[in-house]
């Protein structure tokens, strides 16, 4: 970047700042988190200037630093600034937990946020960037923690997986963070703040729409991360071996759904094959063509488990077919489709009924 590209980066920043503020809004987060701009900053590995922007610590900082200071300028200082962060032990290139205290403290001591929110791994290998349900739950408190032995004015905010009040609870009541934050269990259920707040977590729809238990985030990253991921796709942005890290860990097009459970079955045994199919079954072991060359290989084992393409569910619908009751076929009993598309086609029907 050029120090006119610098200039209108900081004050892109800061005019984003300004119209949230404008807009109503109590406060803004910078996104310096999974080696993004900011961290690209911070980070060694990516700057490698040797202007005022690179090579000490300090100069590092100068891009963050500028930023909020333009954004103090603008909107002053009873305006919440936060900052995200995230921590990705598994990737050389990323921060180490040290520097990334060392920077936190940096900004914590000039007192320039007012808080600070720690995730998880980063654009280098994002196989957990947003856990799937392999994952075991709290995998961000714990760096929160670490974090807040290294300020003395912000507020430290933990995430990833936390997802349940219950959860929140334990990394507040444990000391490793002063606030969570919950993402998908929001888009699980919008009213799960609230019912926190009322004590009402065993009810997360209203009492006066539809009284049940907790709607939980299962992880299965269909409406939040899939989505997203749908959209890259469409916008050209894959995994590119082009941008690997140095060292050759990036994973090109790798799953990240599943990428866990591939590696704890690794851990007991289990090959995974890629570009293969079953050509025959044998009773006692199955014959397998690898799909790049042609070549073939037999497998012993004691079972074939098919996983098809989705079909249709009718039987509730033929069930209910000679009854006296108005019957409505929507989405899984129409054809194979998604969650989103149930959601909405039912809102829609309902809202028509």
């Amino acid at each position: 970047m050029t120090e006119t590209e610098i200039e209108e980066s900081i004050e892109a920043f800061a005019q984003a700042a300004r119209r949230a503020r404008e807009a109503g809004v109590d406060g803004i987060e910078l996104f310096a988190a999974c080696h993004a701009l900011i961290d690209q900053f911070w980070t060694p590995w990516s700057n490698r200037r040797d202007d005022r922007w690179g090579g000490s610590r300090e100069n590092r900082l100068r891009f963050s630093t500028e930023i909020i200071a333009r954004i103090r300028k603008l909107v002053g200082e009873d305006f919440i600034v936060g900052i995200a962060v995230s921590m990705d032990p598994d990737a050389p290139a990323a921060l180490s937990m040290e520097s990334l205290q060392k920077i936190v403290a940096w900004h914590d001591t000039r007192e320039l946020i007012d808080y600070v929110t720690c995730a998880t791994d980063s654009y280098f290998d994002p196989h957990d960037l947003i856990p799937t349900f392999p994952y075991p739950d709290k995998l961000g408190p714990p760096y929160a923690e670490a974090l807040k032995q290294a300020v003395k004015h912000a507020r430290v905010q933990a995430e990833s997986h936390i997802r349940t009040p219950e959860n929140g609870d334990y990394a507040i009541a444990s000391g490793q963070a002063d606030m969570v934050g919950i993402v998908r269990g929001q888009i699980a259920d919008a009213h799960l703040a609230n019912k926190a707040r009322h004590g009402r977590a065993k009810d997360i729809r209203p009492k006066d729409i539809r009284p049940e238990d907790i709607r939980p985030c299962i992880s299965c990253n269909q409406l939040c991360w899939g989505r997203h991921r749908l959209a890259s796709r469409r916008a050209g942005s894959r995994g590119d071996p082009g941008h690997a890290p140095a060292d050759g860990r990036g994973r090109a097009g790798s799953n990240s759904a599943d990428w866990a459970l591939r590696q704890r079955l690794a851990t007991l045994g289990v090959e995974t094959l890629t570009d293969a199919a079953v050509s025959e079954w044998h009773g006692d072991g199955t014959t397998v063509v690898n799909l790049l060359d042609d070549s073939t290989r037999r497998v012993d084992c004691d079972a074939l488990v098919l996983a098809t393409i989705n079909v249709a569910e009718t039987t509730l619908g033929a069930e209910l077919a000679g009854s006296d009751l108005e019957v409505h076929h929507l989405e899984d009993c129409v054809a194979p489709r998604r969650a989103n598309n149930a959601t909405f086609q039912g809102r829609k029907l309902g809202l028509k009924l």
